[in-house]
């Protein structure tokens, strides 16, 4: 196998040399998350260079790092460094060899929720983050999804109910799935599924899983894969005119299995290959993408050459759409480096020698309808395309935007919050895939799952009984176990009672309370230490806890970190501590008077 000396040279020098690069006006950080190998105080140090001198602003991916900086935060050594992808997994079989008895023997659990989407405003749906989608070979009804901490799911009904048995997996990161038929077609299809959180890298990478019984159980398959199989696996793809042929673009390069996934192959240089695609009817030419390269072979990934001259700007991400109706055209999306807006939209038609910029300037990574100036688009970025219509895109950002004459002209058909009388679809798309047998368009999201029948002109959301929501925390009414307030990354704060889950307040939800002297007294949070209050049960709710809207100011007089913890008195009304830099309390907590203490 002969592999490019300048793809690794180039690889070799971008990895070990992050301390030279200029950290306050490159966001480096956005990278160095990415690699388990860089040690989370030099990542969490570029970051906060980076934004030492800038606004943190909604809708521009500062929120996914702080999210994973948090989480990182809980599982890493004393030192910053990551322990293996594969330490929990080896702790545990390491606990069942020793043969203690486990402290309940006999302890079950019972599945609470919420399962599916919980009461809510008609445009404020939302279950969980969706990375992944697949589908059976030959039921269109059967459908697979995979949660980048939720594990894998199946519906044989089109998303009215799901199943999962995945729970026991030793990661429940999954970011690729691919489905292959079996002979006889009678029989339950072959299912692959790539581990780990491509896009927020919340779950480790534990290589590629195995089902021979229709996705009920899987075995690891990692034959081949460098590092223990210690890999994420951003994408999967079967070789349409050889079904023994799979491809997998892992956070380790590219590798090939000739068997079915038994054993693998490396076919690329040692580098982080995000997206990958097959051109259309010529199974010797691929098109990869790894940070704002673009790469492609003709020998079906014996060497591989970097074709990206013709792009301009400093990009971050690459999404590649191809379409059967004209074979030699290849589109690209690409995010721009320093803001995370579009960069660049680029069409070939050569097969991806050389590409053309579009003009049109319309920033469709944006969150506005019309673009805007801001963007994400190193954490979602998704394109689907027609195999009749050549001229057809569908580009997944914070919203979907479409084109009809490629990429000329663009407009939003689908909003985070259906502003101007848009279709709602939940904000950042990381996945569109196109069935293909009934040509429907799924979407994956932050909020779960959809799918248009009509190209993007209206969609049906389809989270059915899918629970994989991802918390931050939860408490527990002291006067009953049936009321529970739970808050959860990018779907908000919610208020079970009884049997039923209702949304309360949304964006993030983190740390939540309930009064221990009066359960109809809730407070939720938000990043940074936004309090929102409710005095009647979670019917009506008052964010003036901390922020004064007479004087517009606010009550506490500096910044709280990612998820401000805080605790209301056991015994005494009203009374709350919060710790942001310094501790702050109030003695009034329905007007929020706070003051500081040491």
């Amino acid at each position: 196998m002969r592999i490019l000396l300048g793809i690794c040279t180039a690889v070799l020098v971008f990895t070990n040399s992050f301390a030279q690069i200029d950290t306050a006006n490159i966001p480096i950080w956005q990278t160095m998350m990415q690699d388990r190998s860089v040690n989370f105080y030099k990542t969490l140090s570029a970051y906060n260079k980076y934004y030492q001198n800038r606004t943190k602003e909604k809708h521009t991916g500062y929120k996914v790092f702080e999210r994973w900086a948090h989480h990182a935060s809980l599982t890493i050594n004393p030192d910053g460094s990551f322990p293996p992808a594969d330490h929990v997994i080896k702790e545990y079989n390491k606990f069942l060899r020793s043969k203690i008895t486990p402290r309940s023997a006999t302890g079950t659990w019972t599945e609470v929720g919420p399962i599916g989407n919980p009461v809510s405003d008609p445009n404020d749906y939302g279950i969980g983050r969706v990375a992944a989608i697949g589908f059976h070979p030959t039921n269109i009804n059967t459908i697979y999804l995979g949660a980048p901490q939720g594990g894998f799911w199946i519906s044989t009904n089109k998303g009215q109910t799901w199943t999962s048995s995945t729970d026991n997996m030793p990661t429940l990161g999954v970011s690729a799935i691919v489905a292959i038929p079996s002979i006889p077609p009678t029989n339950p299809p072959l299912i692959l599924i790539g581990t780990g959180d491509r896009d927020a890298f919340d779950a480790a990478g534990l290589g590629v899983y195995k089902s021979t019984d229709g996705g009920l159980t899987f075995t690891a398959s990692n034959t081949g894969i460098a590092n223990s199989g210690n890999v994420t696996v951003n994408k999967l793809m079967v070789n349409p005119l050889n079904l023994n042929t799979i491809v997998a673009a892992t956070s380790g390069g590219v590798y090939f299995s000739y068997n079915k996934g038994n054993n693998w192959t490396l076919k690329s240089s040692n580098i982080n290959m995000k997206d990958i695609q097959y051109k259309p009817g010529d199974t010797n030419t691929l098109y990869a993408s790894s940070g704002g390269s673009f790469f492609r072979t003709n020998d079906a990934g014996t060497t591989w050459q970097n074709n990206s001259t013709s792009f301009s700007g400093s990009r971050n991400r690459l999404a590649i759409g191809v379409t059967a109706a004209d074979p030699n055209i290849v589109y690209v999306v690409a995010s721009k480096n320093s803001d995370n807006t579009l960069e660049g939209f680029y069409k070939s038609t050569n097969s991806g020698t050389s590409f053309t910029k579009s003009t049109n300037t319309t920033n469709i990574l944006g969150s506005d309808v019309t673009g805007g100036t801001r963007g994400q688009g190193w954490y979602d970025l998704a394109i689907e395309t027609s195999p009749t219509d050549a001229n057809y895109v569908l580009v997944g950002g914070i919203n979907l935007f479409r084109t009809t004459n490629g990429g000329t002209n663009w407009s939003c058909v689908a909003h985070w919050y259906g502003d101007q009388g848009k279709a709602y679809v939940h904000a950042d798309i990381h996945v569109l895939l196109r069935h293909p047998i009934t040509q429907e368009i799924f979407i994956g999201s932050d909020g779960g799952i959809d799918f248009t029948t009509n190209n993007g002109t209206t969609y049906t959301n389809i989270n059915g009984t899918l629970a994989i929501r991802q918390f931050y925390h939860l408490d527990v009414a002291r006067q009953s176990p049936l009321r529970i307030l739970a808050g959860a990354q990018d779907n908000g704060t919610i208020l079970k009672k009884g049997n039923t889950w209702k949304n309360m307040t949304g964006g993030d939800g983190m740390m939540p309370k309930i009064s221990p002297l009066d359960s109809n007294i809730l407070v939720s949070t938000s990043q940074n230490g936004n309090f929102n209050y409710s005095l009647d049960g979670g019917n009506n709710w008052d964010n003036s806890i901390n922020f004064d809207f007479t004087t517009n100011t606010s009550k506490i007089s500096e910044p709280g970190p990612w998820v401000t913890p805080f605790a209301l008195h056991p015994t005494v009304p009203n009374f709350m501590i919060a710790v942001y830099k310094n501790a702050w309390r109030t003695t009034d907590l329905n007007f929020g008077n706070f003051c500081g203490f040491d």
